[in-house]
């Protein structure tokens, strides 16, 4: 019995021993690793993609129309083994291994590809465009507090947005739909288009620029200012909301 007992005594002591060493704690949602030492970059070589989906906390700075040549990560060194990075059916996907958390760390990932059609976000990842962003369509699905800085040229972009998530946008394209709800803002004031069609809802703040429509309804207390010249538009508000010409 008391063998039964030391032996399970080491192996807890053991346990504890290598967490502190690879500074890993343990709770009840998984694990939450701090970084240790200064950031190191790391290169690994993926598949085509045209798709990202990104989760949790990284930076990714993403240069447009240039072919994929692998990305770069620049992390702590004891970071890199929790950092997945994984191309299935044309699709980036950047994620920590299941059930671990980063405290209080930067990952910052760059990557590049010809083309890029959806980014979906979600956590408090950024994303940073380098260059301009062409092609006939752009989806982006944006969740909690993540960011979008991009300029484009594009026929379609279309945006859902929740959360606090943030949106630059520069450049110009025909059609552009958002909805966005929560405490999201987008200023998409730089960027020119023929037809616009917004659906804002919660405490969210949009900037257009909308050359020949608008349709949309805005609803609690978000706001809708538009910057260009359109003069065929149908915006409905309720509650607290507000839509202006600027």
């Amino acid at each position: 019995m008391r063998k039964k007992i030391f032996a399970g005594l080491v192996g807890l002591i053991g346990t504890a021993l290598i967490a502190g060493a690879c500074n890993i704690k343990f709770d009840n949602k998984g694990k939450t690793i701090t970084p240790k030492g200064d950031a190191i970059t790391e290169t690994r070589n993926i598949g085509t993609f045209d798709k990202i989906d990104v989760e949790d906390a990284f930076n990714i700075h993403y240069k447009a129309g240039i072919p994929t040549d692998g990305l770069t990560i620049e992390a702590a060194p004891n970071l890199m083994e929790y950092i997945v990075t994984e191309v299935t059916d044309g699709e980036l996907s950047i994620r920590l291994k299941d059930r671990y958390s980063i405290h209080d760390g930067k990952i910052v990932i760059t990557v590049g590809s010809p083309t890029l059609k959806a980014v979906e976000m979600s956590g408090a990842c950024a994303l940073n465009v380098e260059g301009e962003l062409t092609g006939d369509r752009l989806d982006l699905d944006l969740s909690g507090a993540s960011s979008v800085n991009l300029t484009g040229r594009l026929r379609a972009l279309d945006i859902n947005a929740s959360g606090a998530s943030g949106i630059k946008l520069k450049g110009s394209g025909e059609e552009f739909t958002l909805s966005c709800s929560g405490a999201v803002g987008c200023d998409a004031s730089d960027f020119i288009t023929q037809c616009t069609e917004v659906s804002v809802s919660g405490t969210a703040s949009v900037k257009i620029n909308a050359s020949e429509s608008v349709r949309g309804d805005l609803s609690g207390i978000s706001s809708l200012e538009n910057y260009g010249a359109s003069s065929n538009d149908k915006v409905t508000t309720s509650g607290m909301s507000s839509y202006k010409h600027k």
